[in-house]
């Protein structure tokens, strides 16, 4: 919402953010309340049409996969090819918003320089890192080291703890979203 009220920020890098906030979104609210019924009750089995459903809400995991995919290649060519990211990237995020249905129609600009690819580039690598790594931790672990207790961590690690820092990491370690935020909850104040 911030990023949509905020015109200083209708930027490809900002609708790449404000997309994934979306997918996570989507993500918690799919798998964290059948998660928590798990834990607190001695019911496990889980409806027909409750599996059919996260099924399909699922597909944010293959979104999710391809935006960061795209948010890194954005980092990338504002970082070594800045005078071409004006070009390259608005294609590529016209291109991924009409991939993806839940994307929030913005106006795309140029950025204004290196300083949006700097200041993101260890948060992006944070967020990869936990989205990517639980997953290679799930699957190329040996079988014969299987534990239930490491598997559910890793497995809140990965629907839980990675999409609800990823605001946080994105949005709010981000100086111009904290402005525009800031500028927003003072005109709130003010009405």
């Amino acid at each position: 919402m911030v990023i949509s009220l905020g015109p200083q920020l209708h930027n490809p890098m900002y609708l790449f953010i404000s997309v994934l906030n979306i997918i996570d979104i989507g993500l918690i609210s799919t798998t964290v309340p059948k998660m928590l019924m798990n834990i607190y009750t001695k019911i496990k089995a889980i409806s027909y049409i409750g599996c059919i459903a996260q099924l399909y809400f699922e597909f944010f995991e293959a979104v999710e996969c391809m935006l960061l995919a795209v948010m890194a290649y954005d980092r990338y060519v504002a970082i070594c090819f800045p005078l071409r990211y004006p070009v390259i990237i608005p294609f590529l995020a016209v291109l991924f918003s009409h991939v993806c249905i839940v994307v929030p129609i913005l106006k795309i600009r140029s950025t204004k320089g290196r300083s949006q690819a700097v200041s993101t580039c260890s948060s992006h690598l944070i967020v990869v890192t936990f989205f990517y790594g639980t997953i290679v931790f799930m699957y190329f672990r040996p079988s014969s080291s299987y534990s239930l207790g490491e598997e559910r961590f890793v497995t809140i690690m990965y629907n839980v703890l990675a999409p609800t820092l990823n605001p946080l990491i994105y949005g709010l370690r981000n100086s111009e979203v904290k402005y525009v935020l800031i500028k927003l909850i003072s005109r709130m104040r003010l009405r």
